[in-house]
């Protein structure tokens, strides 16, 4: 059986995907429509007469990518700066005048804990989003204003009840605008595009299918713009967490600046082993435009391996989230070529474990 077979074969699909990943996939449009409802509902009045000067997204791997897609998508219409802390401390400049967002999907992730207490100490004004587990029961101790998104994902499959909730909230505060409109595009695009690239549209129409064959053996390059920062870095991190392979990432304009470099004196055995995955979009800005097409030059003379990858949509959001979609289902079936179950990740689950072990040692 062909690389193409295996990914036309439901059969080998499911008993690939135990934990039916493909599932959650599919239905994704459905999450983020069930996200926009539950953030519909959240009350907002006791926050309009508090004045805000910066907004502050606490959150570690699947679960802080909401807050980075957020920035990149208003970058250029923001009010107020948006930052996103990924780690146990938090930045010096919190204080009461500063609107924190704390997102741990399951409610347990230890940096997201701590950097919370901190936030809670310096008089923050928090608002945390889990599906329970510890950060839920500290929202009840504290009197901690906490949205309770639906249980069982995998954190990264639970962007929808994430990302959407707080961006509703900040447009509800006049914070941001245009994004409810916005998403309402991008809903569509995506209840398109879940036909295009689910397991029984066949490769030969599938653009997620296709692109996962080019991947397969290979060293995924990831390189994005402006609003597809966090694009890009989101198919690293599915790559990594789904597909189990090593990938790298980079975004327009600095690379230009510092990573085209690397390409001159690049050793050849490791330029076979690259892939190179652009995204996107058909109204770049003219000077990116330009940007992209020179890069692909400079790549063409190095690797045949270039692929393109354009979001879907008339505007920002619904371009970011489709290509997000896309590199989900590219990591999920990249996976299933890797006979790889796309769910487990072995390696983050021994490392908390160690961690927790070796920090009560040292107590």
């Amino acid at each position: 059986m062909s690389l193409k077979e295996d990914l036309d074969n439901l059969e080998l699909i499911s008993a690939i995907d135990s934990f039916k990943m493909a599932n959650a996939l599919e239905s994704a449009p459905k999450h983020y429509e069930g996200a926009f409802k539950l953030a519909e509902n959240f009350d907002v009045e006791w926050l309009k007469n508090k004045e805000f000067l910066n907004i502050v997204f606490l959150g570690m791997g699947g679960s802080s990518i909401g807050g980075s897609l957020l920035r990149d998508w208003c970058y250029e219409d923001m009010v107020l700066p948006i930052d996103v802390c990924r780690d146990s401390i938090i930045p010096g400049y919190l204080n009461s005048k500063t609107l924190v967002f704390a997102v741990s999907y399951s409610g347990n992730t230890k940096e997201t804990l701590d950097s919370f207490s901190l936030a809670l100490k310096k008089g923050c004004t928090i608002i945390s989003l889990s599906s329970g587990g510890l950060l839920e029961e500290y929202c009840l101790r504290f009197n901690v204003k906490h949205i309770k998104v639906p249980s069982g994902f995998q954190p990264r499959l639970a962007l929808p009840y994430l990302f959407i909730p707080p961006a509703l909230i900040l447009e509800k505060l006049g914070l941001i605008k245009g994004f409810k409109s916005e998403f309402m595009e991008a809903l569509n695009t995506l209840r398109g595009l879940s036909e295009d690239l689910k397991p029984s549209t066949s490769t030969n129409r599938n653009e997620a299918k296709i692109l996962a064959l080019n991947l397969k053996g290979k060293l995924p390059v990831i390189y994005g713009f402006r609003w597809f920062n966090s694009v890009a870095y989101r198919w690293k991190t599915q790559l990594n967490e789904n597909s189990k392979v090593f990938c790298k990432y980079d975004v327009l304009p600095e690379l230009n600046h510092n990573e085209v470099v690397g390409w001159e004196n690049i050793n050849p055995s490791l330029l076979n082993l690259l892939s190179i995955i652009l995204l996107r979009d058909k109204d770049e800005p003219l000077e990116i435009k330009v940007r992209i097409e020179i890069l692909k030059e400079i790549l063409v003379e190095k690797t045949e391996k270039i692929f393109e990858v354009y979001g879907k949509g008339e505007k920002k959001l619904s371009k970011m989230l489709s290509a997000i979609y896309i590199g989900d289902y590219v990591s999920f079936y990249l996976a299933i070529l890797n006979r790889i179950n796309p769910t487990p990740v072995k390696t983050i689950s021994i490392l908390k474990r160690e961690l927790e072990k070796r920090l009560k040692t040292q107590d």
